[in-house]
């Protein structure tokens, strides 16, 4: 299986999930050895992205076994520095990524994955506007 979850969180950036989610998605279907697609947030429900679009996440981070991730894709946005002072989540992306075959985040989701420790020894770019202190 092949299990591809997406992190988000208030404030993020809607096409950094749903550029990657359809890409994976249309990669093929699970019977053709493609992805299972699965959205996790802090909690599950909707969650309102930078612009105000609500995107439920089917599963909060307690709901979803970080040992099941095959690779994990994080969205960037004006919410990752909130994202990035939630103990639970940042533990729970460190989990992930330390199990999944590949870790990856679209922008500043870059923050977060750096605050799991996950890029410790890594170079990375974002958005050139974009710092975090």
């Amino acid at each position: 299986m092949r299990r591809v979850v997406f992190v988000i969180f208030e404030g993020f950036q809607s096409l950094d999930l749903t550029g990657p989610y359809e890409v994976f998605q249309y990669a093929g279907h699970l019977s053709d050895g493609g992805y299972d697609c699965r959205v996790v947030a802090p909690e599950a429900g909707p969650v309102a992205s930078r612009s105000g679009l609500p995107v439920h996440a089917s599963y909060g981070i307690g709901d979803l076994d970080p040992a099941e991730v095959d690779t994990l894709v994080v969205a960037g946005g004006v919410g990752v520095d909130a994202a990035c002072e939630d103990p639970e989540l940042v533990g729970w992306v460190r989990r992930a990524a330390e199990g999944a075959r590949r870790a990856a985040s679209v922008c500043s989701g870059a923050f977060l994955l750096a605050a799991a420790g996950v890029l410790d020894g890594r170079r990375v770019t974002t958005h050139w506007s974009r710092e975090r202190g």
